[in-house]
């Protein structure tokens, strides 16, 4: 039996099947993910660590493409404010009830909130919701046999991490690990 068969016979749930034909993105996030932990994170890729690198790459003057993360985040924007502020989608990103996580996701909702038009800004609230997804994901949280429902989303983190990626290996800036 192939893959995609399996999982949709597995969960399957009171008659009703995943799309699984509607995963690629989803799939393809968790070697986009492995890519980034291993080249921007240094395997590590704690939010603290994550924002650190960020910070490191302002300060040391490397300007990202302008507007080059305004399509996802814009999109994660409409996705989560409603009335100009956060909704119930936006909790579901499950922060940890830590301090570090929940400093994360005031600065998320700032983000959101507000009306920034910085790049670093743009991206480092991206950077907090692609590790939110990864978490949920690889963690359980997320209903895989609903999954096809977030395939949108997955295919925007996926266009930041990319865009991340081939700005930092333009730049010369990979981590070497």
């Amino acid at each position: 039996m192939d893959q995609n068969t399996w999982l949709q016979n597995f969960l399957t749930e009171d008659g009703v099947k995943p799309e699984v034909n509607k995963i690629e993105n989803v799939k393809n996030f968790t070697l986009l993910w492995n890519l980034f932990e291993r080249f921007f994170c240094d395997k590590e890729g704690s939010l603290s660590k994550i924002q650190q690198n960020l910070t490191d790459l302002n300060n040391k003057g490397y300007t990202l493409p302008p507007k080059s993360f305004d399509v996802p985040y814009n999109y994660f924007r409409e996705r989560y404010i409603t009335n100009k502020q956060t909704n119930l989608i936006f909790e579901k990103l499950d922060f940890r009830d830590n301090k570090t996580e929940q400093a994360f996701k005031q600065s998320l909702k700032n983000c959101l909130e507000g009306e920034t038009t910085v790049d670093y800004d743009k991206l480092s609230a991206l950077l907090i919701i692609t590790s939110r997804f990864r978490n949920n994901l690889f963690h359980g949280s997320k209903n895989i046999a609903k999954i096809s429902e977030q395939e949108e989303s997955f295919a925007k983190l996926n266009n930041t991490l990319m865009l991340l990626l081939d700005f930092l290996k333009g730049s010369g800036k990979l981590s070497s690990a």
